[in-house]
């Protein structure tokens, strides 16, 4: 192995540490390469118009493989932080170009996945450094999550879309949110109404019990101020209050009607 073979894979086993990223700066800049300079600055340094500049000019390359399927500002919210990839946003019908680079430790700086074909991303690839995944992942591809060789264990924020009323796969695969240990906050944007029963099925699932919010998005309706929407939100958290609690913060939301509670000795307790 070369020695900057030696000095990418100490980066990738340990993506969040800037030692190996600055030692490899060095590196670089000794030899001329400009992406020295961009690591160094981004740790070090801030100076935002060479970055972009550097980044304008290199981004493509610095991808290496993954360009085929890295959606590049101004088009996408792709960003690189202390000189590697962070935010990915994959092209639209990346799909039959994935599956040959789902193995190439490039992925493994990643804190946020954005984009179309994520959950093929979330399967297989080397995500060791993943926070946030802001696609929404249909219930079941958490089947997909459960069954990785290694779990994603810092990825803290997740958003679930529930195009139905929960069947029992699904609550299966929703209440326990396996191969998630670090999972902190817990979305569910919901294409139908969910019903109270299953509103107290979610806040009394095992995954409510360990992360620290839960957010349920009620689907968005024609108008700003609806009256109907919001007596429906009211009843819901007429009953939450009534309610063991089990996560520490809880928000029913749309644009109607944002309730937000925070867990009490008695019950939910509504903030807002």
């Amino acid at each position: 192995m070369t020695t900057e073979a030696t000095l990418l894979a100490q980066i990738y086993a340990d993506p969040t540490a800037d030692g190996p990223r600055l030692v490899y700066a060095d590196y670089l800049q000794e030899r001329g390469d400009p992406r020295g300079e961009l690591i160094a600055l981004q740790i070090l340094n801030r100076d935002t118009p060479r970055e972009r500049e550097l980044l304008e000019r290199h981004a493509k390359e610095w991808l290496g493989p993954l360009a085929a399927v890295i959606d590049l500002p101004p088009n996408a919210q792709t960003t690189f932080e202390r000189g590697f990839l962070a935010i990915a946003e994959i092209v639209r019908d990346a799909g039959p170009l994935l599956p040959p680079l789902l193995h190439d430790p490039a992925w493994s700086t990643v804190e946020e996945l954005r984009g179309w074909d994520s959950d093929i991303v979330l399967a297989r690839a080397p995500l060791p450094g993943l926070r946030r995944l802001q696609s929404m992942l249909p219930i079941d591809r958490l089947a997909v999550l459960a069954q990785r060789p290694t779990p994603l264990a810092n990825l803290v924020e997740l958003v679930v879309a529930a195009f139905a009323p929960f069947s029992s796969e699904e609550r299966a695969y929703l209440g326990h949110c396996e191969g998630l240990p670090g999972l902190r906050e817990l979305v569910i944007a919901a294409n139908y109404a969910l019903t109270i029963d299953d509103i107290l099925w979610l806040v009394e699932s095992p995954v409510a019990r360990r992360v620290e919010r839960l957010v349920i998005r009620r689907p968005g309706r024609p108008r700003t101020a609806d009256a109907e929407e919001q007596r429906a939100v009211r009843a819901i958290a007429d009953v939450l209050v009534r309610t063991t609690a089990t996560v520490p913060s809880l928000a029913i939301t749309t644009p109607a009607a944002p309730i937000e509670l925070v867990r009490a000795a008695s019950g939910f307790y509504r903030v807002s």
